[in-house]
């Protein structure tokens, strides 16, 4: 999520929230891979696309869709 978000950065999520939009910062735990902190692309019938902030980085879970029970929680502060 370079750059707006670094190794060792801080995040403040929460686990109890009521809706997620195009846009937010989630964390996610994804199958075979764990927790990771990405920014929601879309969502469609349940289930959301991820991006990252560093347009350069590609990743094989940009091209899936997750069921929005994966998410862990959603961020709303970094420090």
């Amino acid at each position: 999520m370079t750059p707006n978000f670094n190794d060792k950065d801080f995040v403040l999520s929460l686990n109890c929230f009521y809706s997620i939009n195009k846009g937010d910062v989630v964390l996610v735990k994804i199958p075979n891979i764990g927790i990771v902190i990405k920014r929601v692309g879309c969502i469609e019938n349940n289930k959301i696309k991820l991006h990252g902030d560093n347009h350069e980085y590609k990743s094989k879970i940009y091209d899936d869709f997750f069921d929005l029970n994966l998410v862990q929680g959603k961020v709303f502060f970094k420090f």
